[in-house]
């Protein structure tokens, strides 16, 4: 009985799937970044990237709206190293986007969908032709030909999205300031 508890509990707790993600909430987020826009450049300028501050920025707040500076810290850190693993021949902001979309959902689901996409005649260096097809992901007529199977592209889709919003969000403020 004690055994069956413990079963059902990491059940619950492990496989009972993530609430789906929000659309980017822009009013909470001005209000979090008006008056600290500098102090924010500072902080997420100091990484020794390609990648934009205001995409690292929002990407931290996308992850815990800035609360937890040791874990903002952290996910950054794994968000470049896995930067490194996307081509570097791809574009900086494309490439950053694939990124973005290789932490959610895993540098294997990126490559499946690329590989899709090169499939169908996209371009699959291209991140606007890799994200229409990232759906496609969690269609089993399609995933079920990939190497990894199935993902939750649309989720990725708007996980990307919403980052983005907040970076150029984060763009017009910084012009502001």
């Amino acid at each position: 009985l004690r055994q069956q508890r413990v079963v059902a509990k990491m059940q619950n707790e492990w496989l009972t799937p993530a609430a789906p993600l929000q659309e980017a909430d822009i009013p909470a987020f001005i209000l979090a970044a008006a008056g600290k826009i500098t102090a924010i450049k500072e902080q997420f300028s100091a990484y020794d990237s390609d990648a934009k501050w205001t995409l690292l920025a929002a990407f931290a707040w996308q992850l815990n709206q800035w609360e937890d500076a040791g874990e903002t810290a952290d996910a950054v850190e794994q968000l470049l190293t896995l930067h490194e693993k996307i081509p570097s021949r791809i574009p900086a902001t494309e490439r950053m986007m694939m990124t973005l979309a290789a932490w959610r959902t895993g540098l294997t689901h990126l490559e499946d969908c690329r590989e899709l996409t090169s499939r169908q005649g996209g371009n699959n260096d291209r991140w606007l032709d890799v994200k229409q097809r990232y759906p496609l992901l969690a269609v089993k007529d399609v995933y079920r030909h990939l190497d990894y199977g199935y993902a939750d592209g649309a989720d990725t889709v708007r996980f990307t999205e919403n980052i983005q919003q907040y970076a150029t969000t984060l763009e017009t403020l910084s012009e502001k300031d």
